[in-house]
């Protein structure tokens, strides 16, 4: 008995139950394998589950279109049939051609829909990755703005948030690279042009904070977080009067603790050196007669200037 024989003689010994039996089960894998891939947790099973349901399916169907009997008419003649009619084999050829279409199609389907809700997860993604970050909470905050991007790759506000983790956890090195992306992907995203400018004046880089901030500069020239930050570059480049020029301007646009008090603690620094090294009054005591009123009154006058 060759090959031929030997395979024909095995795909005859599947019973018509075993075929019903194997695509009833098929048909199931493939409910279940849409599931997976719509639930988006367990995707690739689901896809894996589907393709080996399709096989199944057409492994049943080919033998059902296969499957011969032989009758034996007498002893020297023996008759052989193909064990289905013509309209069920051409049933079960038609589905071994239209099923994987189907099912494919089923596939693109249940992965758009699973796309599109994940897509409907980013924003409450990025809300837990924000209050994350505003509750200091560096890491978790890494972990949300993280599946975020993997939902949305395109998201620029989700490398901004990231990067600002990063900043918070002092990983500066991965703060800017997400920043860079962040502004890559939206040229006008202000935060990331701050926060970045924040970073390069961690690592060093006031010039390159400096152009950053002049970039938000034209975007938005009102931001006390901006005039701050400058502030700061300004006065490490020993700039020191323009520095203060930038502190008093966070002053007059904001009394937000969260600026206004490091400006009032860099302009305590920058002008408490400067009072200190007034020359130091006379006591009255030690002062010529008729000019104790006077340089009293002149230095009245000069406080009250500062304070003004």
């Amino acid at each position: 008995m060759n090959f031929a024989q030997t395979l024909q003689t095995e795909i005859n010994r599947v019973s018509g139950a075993a075929i019903a039996g194997t695509l009833g089960v098929s048909v199931l894998l493939v409910f279940v394998a849409c599931a997976l891939v719509l639930g988006g947790r367990f995707r690739w099973a689901g896809v894996a589950l589907g393709i080996l349901a399709l096989l199944a399916a057409e492994a049943a169907l080919l033998v059902m279109d296969m499957q011969t009997i032989s009758i034996r008419e007498n002893e020297n003649v023996t008759v052989t049939l193909l064990r289905y009619s013509d309209r069920a084999r051409n049933l079960a050829r038609a589905a071994m051609i239209g099923l994987p279409g189907m099912l494919g199609l089923a596939g693109l389907g249940a992965w758009i829909a699973s796309r599109r809700r994940l897509r409907q997860s980013v924003p409450v993604l990025m809300k837990k990755g924000r209050m994350h970050l505003f509750q200091r909470e560096y890491e978790p905050a890494v972990a949300q703005f993280t599946r975020a991007i993997r939902i949305d790759p395109f998201l620029a506000d989700a490398y901004g948030g990231r990067g600002a983790a990063y900043q918070g956890l002092g990983d500066f090195p991965r703060a800017l690279a997400d920043l860079d992306e962040a502004i890559q992907r939206d040229p006008r995203l202000v935060t990331a042009y701050l926060r970045r400018a924040q970073v390069r004046v961690e690592t060093g880089e006031i010039d390159g904070a400096l152009a950053d901030l002049e970039r938000v500069l034209e975007i938005q020239p009102t931001d006390p977080e901006l005039y701050l930050t400058r502030g700061i570059c300004l006065q490490r480049k020993g700039q020191i009067l323009d520095a203060a020029a930038d502190f008093h301007r966070v002053l007059k646009i904001t009394n937000h603790t969260d600026f206004a008090e490091p400006a009032k603690a860099f302009l305590l620094r920058i002008e408490a050196p400067a009072h200190d090294a007034l020359p130091a009054e006379p006591a009255p005591s030690a002062l010529p007669p008729g000019e104790s009123n006077g340089r009293a009154d002149t230095a009245g006058h000069r406080a009250q200037d500062h304070v003004h």
